[in-house]
């Protein structure tokens, strides 16, 4: 696979526009109450908040664009396909 670090910008509004550009997508991102985590970007929940299914036990998570610290954006390469997402048995 191939990682593309990501400029989220300095301000909330930044961040927030990072997220929408790449919703759907599988990323590395670093939150401060996370930590770096595998996940893929769910949807927007309002102006604050979005959703990201998290690629371990931890699920769906809502967070906040102010607690965005790191995004890496992961893309498939033919030889390197992305991992799989935890899914709930």
């Amino acid at each position: 696979m191939k990682l593309e670090e990501i400029d989220i910008g300095k301000t909330d509004e930044e961040r927030r526009k990072v997220i929408l550009d790449n919703l759907g997508k599988q990323v590395i991102l670093r939150d401060v109450h996370l930590g770096l985590c595998h996940a893929k970007l769910i949807k927007e929940n309002d102006i604050e908040t979005y959703f990201a299914q998290l690629g371990d036990r931890r699920g769906f998570q809502r967070l906040t664009y102010n607690d965005l610290e790191t995004l890496i954006v992961l893309y498939p390469v033919e030889s390197y396909p992305l991992p799989e997402m935890f899914t709930q048995p």
